[in-house]
């Protein structure tokens, strides 16, 4: 099965909220090389024009000398007010920022359709990537005498602690760790209209979809090699660098860093900041595994983590997702919608 899914029966599609991708590339002795792959952007309706505000007219002469105008008080720009700190529920939920909507699905469809004209691959068999920013995930830990109500646990926790309508959402599970003191449970929850969007964007655009994902899960089932228990991924996809966390394969927290502000320094950073705030959970990290040819010179800013480097002959660090997207058996990726 594997290596049918490596003769590029299958193309990569990252959707982003600017631009599409597509590839195909192929797997082979643990190496991945780029066969095809194209970029559409996707048509975004400029601005409103501002609506010009009418000047008053000027008051009319009284033949009266004007009186003195006495200058405004000096008024000091106003300190926004920050709310007040407030400890994260338990299990933890990554900040995420859910989009009320995906891109109107015409818009994606216009794109979709212009990549087939221009690039001569097939979206018969797709596995697409959703940007990370859609997709809640988490670890929650249970005892090991929930395990005969162990649905109805996760469904609570869900309801309690991720910002959305339970019955708004569509939610993934995995028992991870069962042993007799504790359950850990892997949770990944994407809204049912935002999925729904891009479903239908595809479907219209005669696009046969075997799995949605994200890219650092396409990434993690592309590559094979032994993973520590918990670790940091580095994952470059269309404009943005993104620092995964999985503990147990599974992805619990994610910090986005726009491209443009995201050297080595700042991910070091981003990851360093993530290992100290889960240390306190018993979620020990020491490996930061860098997804493409990134450098990975050791950093002051992360002096407690050993960088590693997954599919590091790969030639561009932005394709490397989508690559493995179109390489990947789809059974193996451990979030799927």
């Amino acid at each position: 099965m594997f290596s049918f899914f490596n003769k590029g029966t299958s193309t990569g599609i990252s959707l982003g909220t600017k631009n599409i991708q597509i590839a195909q590339a192929q797997l082979k002795n643990g190496s991945l090389t780029l066969q095809q792959h194209s970029e559409q952007g996707i048509a975004v309706a400029p601005p409103p024009e501002p609506v010009p505000v009418p000047k008053a007219p000027p008051p009319a002469p009284t033949g009266k000398p004007s009186a003195p105008v006495t200058p405004p008080p000096s008024v000091k720009p106003s300190v926004p007010i920050k709310p007040p700190s407030l400890q994260p529920p338990t299990p933890i939920v990554p900040a995420k920022t859910v989009e009320e909507g995906a891109r109107e699905t015409d818009k994606i469809v216009a794109a979709l359709e212009a990549l087939q004209k221009t690039a001569s691959l097939s979206l018969k068999r797709s596995v697409v990537l959703l940007n990370p920013e859609l997709v809640y995930t988490q670890l929650i830990s249970f005892p090991a005498s929930s395990k005969s109500s162990l649905q109805a646990s996760i469904n609570d926790a869900v309801s309690r602690t991720i910002p959305e309508e339970f019955a708004d959402l569509i939610v993934r599970s995995k028992i991870l760790v069962d042993t007799k003191e504790q359950i850990l449970v892997g949770v990944a929850a994407i809204r049912k209209d935002v999925l729904q969007t891009y479903k239908e964007a595809t479907t219209k655009a005669k696009v046969t979809v075997l799995t949605f994902t994200t890219a650092p899960c396409a990434i993690m089932a592309a590559d094979r090699s032994p993973k520590p228990t918990s670790f940091l991924l580095v994952t470059a996809s269309l404009g943005q660098s993104i620092v995964t966390l999985f503990h147990h394969q599974w992805p619990i927290d994610e910090v986005i860093l726009p491209s443009e502000n995201s050297d080595m320094n700042a991910i070091a950073k981003a990851g360093m900041d993530m290992a100290n705030e889960y240390i306190d959970q018993g979620i020990v990290i020491d490996t930061m595994l860098l997804a493409g040819p990134f450098e990975a010179a050791p950093l002051p800013s992360a002096p407690t983590l050993t960088l590693k480097s997954i599919f590091p002959n790969f030639k561009d660090t932005s394709w490397l997702a989508v690559s493995c997207a179109s390489a990947l058996v789809p059974s193996d990726v451990i979030v799927s919608f």
